[in-house]
């Protein structure tokens, strides 16, 4: 038998899990109760591409562009999160598609949801799901960055949970297993 303790200390929760240390349970797939055990640092990858409030809007639209990205998350000289700027919050501010004067600090977001690496995953899923939100920083406890989760990832970690095969766990490259 599995058995968690949740215990909230205003901020965020702690999930202690006696169980082991196993990232999912065996057998049957509880989601909500895996969701409450799985961190959120063991989810989130290390490749993050923040960005600086002085960034002008014409690099920033280069690095949305050449590095598919959806948002990132503004930080101060210290890695620590002090926004997010999205991909929407970028078509806004270039409007007719003319080159842009502004920074990414005149268009952020400085209101962000940022996460504790030690969040339960079933954090950010509501998070994003009540909030509207596509991405959730995820930050240490210094509050730097240390990743983005985002809602693809929510999806690819409930449909492993539920026992489909990633093509990257079998070792086929994401982009040679997409339909043609």
């Amino acid at each position: 038998m599995k058995s968690i303790d949740v215990d909230i200390d205003g901020k965020h929760g702690a999930v202690d899990c006696l169980a082991g240390e196993d990232l999912l349970p065996h057998g049957r797939v509880d989601l909500a109760e895996a969701a409450v055990r799985v961190r959120l640092g063991d989810l989130v990858g290390i490749d993050t591409t923040c960005v600086k409030g002085a960034l002008e809007i014409d690099a920033l639209t280069e690095l949305f562009v050449e590095g598919g990205l959806r948002a990132a998350p503004v930080v101060d000289d210290n890695r620590r999160l002090i926004g997010i700027v999205s991909k929407t919050d970028l078509l806004a501010a270039r409007g007719d598609g003319e080159p842009c004067s502004k920074t990414v600090a005149e268009i952020m977001t400085p209101l962000v949801h940022g996460l504790p690496e030690d969040a339960p995953a079933a954090y950010a899923i509501s998070l994003m799901a009540f909030e509207g939100l596509h991405e959730v920083p995820i930050v240490d406890h210094q509050s730097r960055v240390i990743g983005m989760f985002a809602a693809t990832d929510a999806l690819r970690w409930v449909a492993q949970a539920l026992g489909y095969v990633m093509p990257d766990m079998i070792g086929i490259p994401a982009e040679k297993a997409e339909p043609t």
